[in-house]
């Protein structure tokens, strides 16, 4: 187990709508379908998040399994484990051996946003749910595998790869904030034209 440490819990399910917490030798012993992403407490919310360890990026874009592997391993993203869903999609885990907090989380999560573009965008969420190793697709009955199982990454490290990306997400930033000046300038010319 990279994921989780043996004191937390998690939601561990056979289906989507099952969301109690669980210990981790309960996870274990019960091979489900569906882990969350990070520890939680009680219920499965983004608010009962106990830490902010975990980064998921799962790739739902008609690539073929071979294709979305070879795309993370070139794009070098510290892979500490990555699960075949048993269908159409990669599920890729960069387990940091500490807790970075709720912003940072928040901050690197729309950086991988960015570098990531085909990546599902629900993986914001901190209590989202990803594939389990050894549990079975309910839509295809296909076995979720284990592809890659490796260390957890320091948050040194994962910044490091972050900052090869630091002009593709400037020149992100900087259009975004173009993009809302020249709406706030439509929205004052209408309310001018508004007025008068």
């Amino acid at each position: 187990n990279k994921l989780f440490l043996p004191n937390e819990q998690l939601a561990a399910s056979r289906t989507l709508n099952e969301a109690a917490a669980v210990s981790v030798a309960t996870a274990l012993e019960r091979k489900p379908q569906w882990v969350s992403v990070n520890p939680i407490k009680v219920w499965r919310t983004s608010a009962n998040v106990t830490a902010y360890r975990n980064l998921l990026v799962e790739r739902d874009d008609g690539a073929s399994k071979d294709a979305q592997l070879t795309y993370m391993i070139e794009s070098k993203f510290p892979v500490t484990t990555a699960v075949w869903s048993g269908n159409k999609s990669m599920h890729f885990v960069c387990a940091l051996t500490e807790d970075i907090g709720f912003e940072d989380f928040v901050e690197v999560r729309r950086r991988l946003d960015i570098i990531f573009p085909s990546a599902d965008k629900k993986m914001k969420d901190p209590a989202r749910l990803t594939r389990s190793p050894e549990g079975t697709n309910e839509k295809t009955n296909g076995v979720q595998e284990l592809v890659i199982l490796d260390r957890k990454v320091s948050p040194d490290r994962l910044a490091s790869w972050l900052a090869r990306y630091d002009d593709r997400i400037r020149l992100h930033d900087e259009r975004l904030a173009k993009l809302a000046e020249e709406q706030a300038a439509r929205n004052a010319s209408g309310e001018l034209s508004q007025a008068s």
